[in-house]
């Protein structure tokens, strides 16, 4: 085809140097985009009580964080507590599930098909897809700032919301292995209208 064994690698030389030379480009690109993300989070988060928020209430915990501050007092345990961030595009509240895994990170963290289509998802277990934008950029915060587990978010949260209080004085510490007694009143929203004593 009139092209000798040397300029057919010059020619690939040529090649592989560009490519490379572009692949530096892209992943300085996305080094600089993702830099950022853990140093400054964009995103309003707060933690509220579960039972309240299947409820669809946003209701954060007494001052004391010992129950939440609704009328129902439900116990403010570990179990009961759940992350929301505030997504910018729909103006509203978000739940964050925990990390899906903590052995092998992913590089980066996908979207669940179904929740992409606006649907519930289908997974049986714990899927390890973001189920919203806002999950997927709270797990990209956790995993590059070494943010293992929602306790450790909890902690954060904690030290924002109350800077002047000392780390040990949070009853949170003290209780978290206590079994917590369950009173009436962390059911009493769970019982339809038509059904109560007035």
């Amino acid at each position: 085809s009139g092209m000798t064994h040397e300029d057919i690698v010059q020619e690939s030389k040529k090649f592989w140097q560009q490519m490379e030379a572009h692949a530096g480009k892209a992943n300085n690109n996305m080094a600089s985009a993702r830099t950022p993300i853990s140093n400054t989070f964009d995103l309003q988060m707060k933690f509220v009580c579960g039972q309240c928020w299947r409820n669809g209430q946003v209701v954060e915990p007494d001052k004391d964080l010992k129950y939440c501050s609704a009328k129902a007092h439900h116990c403010w345990t570990k179990e009961r507590r759940v992350l929301l961030v505030m997504s910018k595009a729909k103006k509203k509240w978000v739940s964050v599930r925990p990390l899906p895994s903590i052995r092998n990170f992913p590089q980066q963290y996908d979207l669940c098909i179904h929740a992409q289509n606006g649907r519930k998802c289908q997974y049986v277990g714990n899927c390890s897809f973001a189920h919203s934008p806002e999950e997927r950029e709270m797990w990209t915060f956790m995993k590059e700032n070494k943010i293992l587990d929602m306790q450790q978010t909890y902690d954060m949260w904690l030290k924002k919301h109350n800077p002047g209080k000392p780390e040990e004085e949070t009853p949170l510490t003290s209780r978290e292995g206590e079994k917590q007694i369950q009173m009436p009143t962390d059911y009493a929203d769970m019982v339809p209208e038509n059904k109560r004593l007035s």
